[in-house]
């Protein structure tokens, strides 16, 4: 004889990543309030629910607090982050957590009682009078948290951490942020026999907020002299860009490139309203904001203007495609694991019946309205102005972006004449940049670095 199972929290929005609390009777989980999936463009808030009563007893703890937990930076040094669920305090009045802010994720302790102290490391404290409850960071912002662990008694806590001039090391902390450490150096001996680029960060003010980037430059680096530059525009579209290690960026430095990357609106670690810009308008505030920093850039006078190139991966590959059918001022793109047809899409990935329901302004065949809204917001409709020299790269076994976005896309470019090139990888997945066979990520860098050796 079975129990019946019973449900615990509301059925609106995701709930996930639950964590007991020490005595057994509340449920603290990640999730959000809205229809839709786990993340996205919606700040995961942090729940706490009675495991007697049920969904009756949820209540959110930090509603004041403007950014999504769990960790939302890319890079291409690992594939996927590991377990991100909150974790209790032995005595049950506080709850441990991550969240990402301003392209770096940090850990963050949420006390129960309104009157604990909130006395963080470095002036790291956080108070939000909406929630009502102190919330106080703990990590600094170097290097960026992953996963973390505590040691016996939680005195102390071991995480993995990584910023812009090293991949992953392992960092030991105290309880309450202090005693930050790094406890291992796997990579000194390759890092000490290359050059690497420290990230200079640039931000603009457009339509009253912030845009952030950041620049790598080459070594040696002379700003009298003349240097190509590369734009890099992360996935998602709710990812972000910020203090990790990316390998290609500083591969691609290395060779002599000045490289932009970037958070536009639509990005996350800067507040649900941000990340929400670009819902029902992929192409537009994201589109403008990339062009303004790519303005800024030029304006410094380093950046050679006819040796311009764009690339970036998944909705990174979709505004690369979606840039080159509105401007002819880079002179060569890479775009990989794209979308370029939003109609077929909704049709064959893993995501588009979301993206229909939630990302994009509904189903195509909803209405007139709405199916003219793909065909103007897909980068295939604008292939008559593309002219940019392109290289395709895609997995066979991309289920997020079927190949078939990539084929349309060669397929179009071919017909009208425009320089291109369709790289497939076999027996990959949409990670391939970040989780594919070694072999096959080495030649990935290698096409991508020649394409743009090639032509810039």
């Amino acid at each position: 004889m079975f129990a019946e199972p019973r449900q615990l929290s509301p059925g609106v929005g995701p709930s996930g990543e639950p964590a007991w609390s020490p005595d057994g009777k509340q449920i603290a989980y990640v999730g959000h309030a809205h229809q839709g999936e786990m993340g996205g463009g919606f700040d995961n808030k942090l729940w706490l629910l009675d495991v007697e009563v049920g969904a009756t007893s949820v209540r959110c703890l930090n509603e004041g607090f403007k950014r999504s937990l769990g960790h939302q930076v890319g890079t291409d040094m690992r594939e996927g982050v590991g377990d991100e669920s909150p974790i209790w305090s032995l005595d049950g009045q506080s709850i441990y957590f991550t969240a990402s802010d301003r392209g770096a994720n940090y850990l963050f302790r949420l006390d129960l009682a309104k009157d604990a102290p909130t006395a963080g490391v470095a002036g790291n404290s956080y108070s939000h009078p909406e929630a009502g409850l102190p919330i106080t960071r703990l990590s600094s912002g170097t290097p960026s948290l992953l996963s973390y662990s505590f040691g016996p008694g939680q005195q102390q806590l071991v995480y993995v951490g990584s910023n812009a001039l090293s991949p992953n090391d392992l960092y030991l902390l105290n309880a309450d942020g202090s005693g930050q450490r790094r406890l291992t150096e796997v990579n000194a001996p390759l890092l000490a026999e290359v050059q690497l680029s420290e990230p200079e960060e640039i931000t603009l003010q457009r339509d009253g907020v912030t845009v952030q980037g950041w620049l790598l430059k080459p070594a040696d680096f002379d700003a009298s002299k003349q240097y190509p530059l590369i734009l890099e525009i992360h996935g998602g579209p709710h990812s972000a860009y910020g203090m990790e290690y990316m390998h290609e960026f500083q591969l691609l430095a290395a060779r002599g490139y000045v490289v932009l990357y970037s958070n536009p609106r639509g990005s996350q670690s800067y507040g649900e309203d941000f990340a929400n810009a670009i819902r029902g308008d992929w192409g537009g505030v994201d589109y403008d904001d990339l062009m303004a920093l790519v303005d800024a850039v030029v304006a410094q006078g380093y950046v050679d203007t006819a040796r311009m190139g764009v690339t970036g991966g998944s909705y990174g590959g979709y505004m690369t495609n979606w840039i080159i059918g509105h401007t002819d001022r880079f002179k060569a793109a890479v775009t990989q694991r794209c979308i370029s047809n939003l109609l077929s899409f909704w049709g064959t990935s893993d995501a588009g019946i979301f993206f229909g329901m939630y990302e994009l302004p509904g189903h195509p065949w909803d209405d007139p309205t709405t199916l003219k809204w793909y065909l103007d917001h897909s980068p295939i409709s604008y292939l008559k102005q593309m002219k940019t020299p392109t290289l395709i790269i895609h997995s066979e076994q991309d289920y997020r972006c079927m190949i078939e976005q990539a084929e349309q896309l060669f397929a179009g470019l071919k017909l009208r004449g425009v320089e291109t090139q369709m790289v497939r990888f076999p027996n990959e997945s949409h990670g391939l940049n970040r989780g594919g066979q070694p072999r096959h990520r080495i030649e990935n860098l290698e096409r991508i670095a020649g394409w743009f050796d090639t032509h810039l």
